[in-house]
Parts: structure tokens; sequence; C-alpha cells
């Protein structure tokens, strides 16, 4: 098994990783649908089920990991959320804003996510456990 396999902190993270760039991908979409009629603004769900699977009672690392697989970054569209005349959902500021952040997120879980490997690395070169 794979050292993503039972490490629950880079498993979470590379979940992390994959759930936000899909975000920065759809916050894109809303940036470039700004004047679109009738266009619905979208994102993703993903830190609630991140969270739960997380919590989720588990027996050993690889069951914590295998429900970090089953969390799922569902994309989610805001049906009720009209800010113009035309019908349209998108924010401009709002989602500038939520870009910002969410490449922050990114950055970080990038961050993390090379420390942790480090690690791994120092261990390996200095042969400790």
């Amino acid at each position: 098994m794979d050292v993503l396999g039972r490490d629950v902190t880079l498993a979470a993270l590379s979940m992390s990783q994959q759930a936000l760039t899909k975000r920065l991908e759809l916050i894109s979409q809303n940036i470039a649908n700004v004047n679109t009629p009738d266009y619905k603004r979208r994102d993703i769900s993903f830190i609630d089920e991140l969270s739960t699977a997380l919590d989720a009672p588990a027996a050993s690392r690889e069951e914590r990991v295998a429900n970090l697989g089953q969390a799922v970054a569902r994309e989610i569209v805001e049906e009720r959320l009209f800010l113009r005349p035309d019908l349209g959902g998108v924010d401009i500021d709002r989602e500038m804003a939520e870009l910002a952040k969410t490449q922050m997120r990114l950055n970080a879980t990038h961050m993390l996510a090379y420390r942790k490997i480090r690690q791994y690395r120092t261990v390996i070169k200095e042969g400790r456990v």
C-alpha cells in the first residue's frame, strides 16, 4: 500500500487540493458568465463532507483514508440567487473575493503537503522511525 493509503493527513490534503482546484474552475466559470442572462452561480460543497469523513469513527488509518475517498466534492447550483433584472446570479465582487480566498487555501494545502513529504524524506535519509 502506498504512503497516501496510510497517511490520513496526506490523504486529506490531497482530497482538499482536488476540491479546491475544482472550486477555482467553477469560480472562473462564474466570472466568465457574469453578464450572461439566466446564468446560475456554481460552487462546490466539500468542507462538510471532509469534516464528516475525518470525524467518523474508524478502527484503522486505512479505514479513515477510505472514508476520505468517499467524501465527494458536490457541485451546487444556486437557483434562487438573482442579482440582476436579467436573472443573472453572479456578483463579481463576491466571486473575486472567493477566488482569492480559494487560491490562498490551495497554496496553504500545497505548503502543508510539501512539509509532510519533506518529513518522510528526512526519516528515510536519516534512517529513523
